[in-house]
């Protein structure tokens, strides 16, 4: 069941009217009402008798970015998933709900949840793009078998449609398996296994945009950070003319934080990606919010949401080390890869207007019926996908309802995972021995 926390009382479907249309830029990219999202959250929790908690960081006036913050129990109250969620009023409730679902499900939680590992030798790897971690794996154990997880080829998101089936190195690739003593000569390729490409949706295709999305912003986020220390790479900054409650919650983050904040165009290689970046006056670190859509005005957005999300976690405390990261000292044996962990400032070569940005960088196919996964197939990037969970409504009749899957594309760069101070190297794109070297050369060399 939903239940609202400190004093607030969980959100009426049929009372709240700016809850029943959409009207964001980024609901282009979801297929249900807010409200109807809520409905669909609940009742999947009231169904596997879990229970849905969530509370708003401070007052909304359904005009304001907001961060709302969401906990997913189980019956006798063991917490299943917590999120919080960015947006534009309740988008932000919204979406913190359905990451409560995703995070759950990244850790193996949801009740009768399929994992589908196997345990087999992993055949060599067939990608179309040079992927480090099963090249990797498969090299160590050529012979002996190892964990793995299945995908499936995602040849289409609308409707879905999948192609050849695969294997991928368990260790890597799903957050819920820890390899123990008898994989310890893969240990090291745990670094890589991320909650990046996880995603839940109302559909399988809403989750499967989400994750795709998620995808190739890290992708493009792990160039920003290897650019900033090693061939530095100018961007475009976006200044002037957002939105008025994104330009608010952006003054309102260099009010509290004392610096400025940069929104910048990082795109790599496909799509639209947006960071907005801010180093507080007291912090070595920077905080980041990233954006990717194939529309320019939903990256812009989710970066300015997300910086205003992570400010928020900032203000409460939170780190790295509380997602499973370490300190920044952990680096200090590796001088570049400490710099680049920290986000360095991004530096411009050039700027312009919000609206000069919406222009130049408007999609080829303004209806939106073409989407990433076009791009990243034409760029050369396989994706894979396997569903984790699923709980749909009967009385629907659409298949909505909770939708919690998981998306891989060989190849795409993971460097971001440096922002957990565990010592790594590029694995994808941007791999090279000479890369790698120049990152891993200590201080006394």
């Amino acid at each position: 069941m939903l239940r609202a926390e400190h004093g607030l009382e969980p959100a009426k479907h049929d009372a709240c009217p700016e809850m029943m249309t959409l009207g964001r830029v980024s609901d282009r990219e979801r297929s249900t009402t807010v409200a109807e999202a809520l409905r669909l959250a609940d009742e999947a929790a009231r169904a596997h008798d879990l229970t849905l908690t969530w509370e708003l960081s401070e007052g909304d006036d359904g005009r304001a970015v907001a961060v709302h913050r969401a906990t997913l129990s189980d019956s006798v109250g063991t917490v299943l998933g917590r999120a919080a969620g960015k947006g534009v009023g309740k988008q932000s409730l919204a979406s913190a709900l359905f990451e409560a679902y995703e995070h759950a499900g990244a850790r193996g939680l949801l009740p009768r949840q399929r994992h589908g590992r196997a345990w087999e030798v992993l055949p060599p790897p067939d990608f179309e793009q040079f992927d480090l971690l099963s090249t990797y794996a498969h090299d160590t154990r050529p012979t002996t078998a190892q964990a793995t997880v299945p995908f499936h080829a995602l040849l289409d998101i609308h409707p879905v449609r999948t192609g050849r089936r695969i294997v991928y190195p368990a260790v890597a690739a799903d957050f819920a398996y820890h390899g123990d003593e008898a994989e310890s000569d893969l240990v090291v390729l745990e670094r890589y296994s991320t909650t990046n490409g996880y995603a839940a949706g109302a559909t399988a295709e809403d989750a499967l945009v989400h994750a795709v999305n998620e995808l190739v912003e890290r992708d493009a986020l792990s160039q920003h950070l290897l650019s900033s220390v090693i061939r530095p790479r100018p961007l475009h900054r976006i200044r002037g003319g957002e939105p008025p409650e994104l330009k608010r919650a952006l003054e309102t983050v260099e009010t509290f934080l004392a610096g400025e904040a940069v929104v910048v165009d990082v795109t790599a290689h496909t799509g639209c990606v947006v960071m907005a970046h801010l180093r507080p006056a007291d912090s070595a670190t920077a905080l980041v919010g990233m954006g990717c859509s194939l529309f320019p005005d939903i990256a812009f957005e989710r970066a300015v949401t997300e910086l205003y999300q992570e400010w928020k976690a900032y203000a409460a405390g939170v780190t790295f080390a509380d997602e499973g990261g370490r300190e920044p000292d952990n680096l200090d044996s590796y001088p570049l890869l400490r710099r680049a962990a920290e986000v360095p400032a991004p530096r411009w070569a050039s700027q312009g207007s919000y609206g000069d940005f919406l222009r130049d960088r408007a999609p080829n196919n303004p209806s939106g019926e073409a989407h990433l996964l076009t791009s990243l197939r034409q760029n050369g990037f396989e994706v894979f996908w396997r569903s984790l969970w699923e709980h749909t409504d009967d009385a629907d009749g659409k298949g909505r309802g909770v939708h919690v899957v998981q998306v891989i594309a060989p190849g795409l760069e993971q460097f971001y995972g440096i922002m957990l101070c565990r010592p790594l190297v590029p694995v994808g794109r941007l791999y090279s021995p000479e890369t790698c070297a120049a990152l891993l050369k200590g201080v006394d060399e």
